[in-house]
């Protein structure tokens, strides 16, 4: 509801009231509270609300060391660590631990799959590894082996949730690209 377009038809009566709530209380500077916001299409944001933003961080994609700890931080928390599972009537139930093989003997592993996540953010990154976790209980292969996870990963880079991701990055893009014309 922060986004452009107050003016527009599109918005409706609901969001436009909530933007104007919005606008209200933020209007005039107080120490009594902090306004966080988080976006990935910050040139979306209406004028009104940018004009509100007194500080903004941009935290870029990561670097290839960061997204090879995060692959090894995501590979410990999902494959390696035995799942657990909260339900209600019985409280916490453990998972199988995922049987690997390989990469011990693999040093080049990661360096592999850090150069092939080239782009990916943080969120893709723990993403690819649930679909590597999903594969393994839901799949036929027993043990994970680099080469099955480089698979797993190729086939991620073809799915729905990366692609949708991909034409929100392009969005960006676009919308950077037109701002700057103006």
């Amino acid at each position: 509801f922060l986004r452009k377009g107050r003016e527009s038809d599109k918005m409706s009566e609901n969001m436009r009231n909530a933007l104007s709530a919005f606008l209200y209380r933020t209007g005039t500077e107080t120490k009594d509270f902090m306004v966080v916001l988080a976006t990935n299409v910050p040139e979306a944001l209406d004028k009104a609300v940018l004009d509100r933003i007194d500080d903004m961080i941009e935290f870029g994609l990561p670097a290839a060391n960061e997204r090879e700890a995060l692959l090894r931080h995501y590979f410990e928390v999902y494959i390696t660590q035995t799942a657990q599972h909260a339900n209600i009537s019985s409280g916490i139930i453990r998972g199988r631990a995922i049987e690997t093989a390989g990469f011990d003997t693999d040093d080049f592993v990661f360096d592999r799959l850090t150069e092939k996540t080239e782009g990916f953010s943080g969120r893709q990154i723990a993403k690819y590894m649930i679909q590597v976790q999903a594969a393994m209980y839901g799949g036929m292969e027993q043990t994970l082996t680099p080469f099955l996870m480089e698979q797993i990963l190729e086939t991620f880079l073809k799915t729905k949730a990366f692609e949708v991701e991909e034409e929100i990055k392009h969005e960006q893009d676009h919308i950077k690209k037109a701002n700057s014309n103006l």
